[in-house]
């Protein structure tokens, strides 16, 4: 499970969800700031309270992974976590 503290931001990835040619894969979750977001972006964001990126990109599972995201996040500052699984 990897977790932005203070933010209600939590990827859990269950054991087998990466493929088996996958031994470790070290993930990135990072909030992205409003402030930091293209105009395209942002535009589609204001139905969100929380913009999140995952990296690294085009990563795909094998088994269900859920991300949960909290339905208002007011950040005091930038926060990025990153595990290896």
């Amino acid at each position: 499970m990897l977790e932005i503290p203070s933010t209600g931001v939590i990827l859990a990835v269950p054991s087998n969800a990466l493929s088996q040619h996958m031994e470790k894969c070290e993930i990135h979750m990072r909030i992205i700031p409003r402030k930091m977001l293209n105009e395209q972006v942002a535009s589609f964001s204001l139905n969100s309270a929380t913009v999140v990126e995952l990296l690294p990109a085009g990563l795909s599972f094998q088994r269900p992974v859920r991300l949960s995201l909290p339905h208002c996040l007011v950040l005091q500052q930038t926060r990025e976590r990153k595990a290896r699984i």
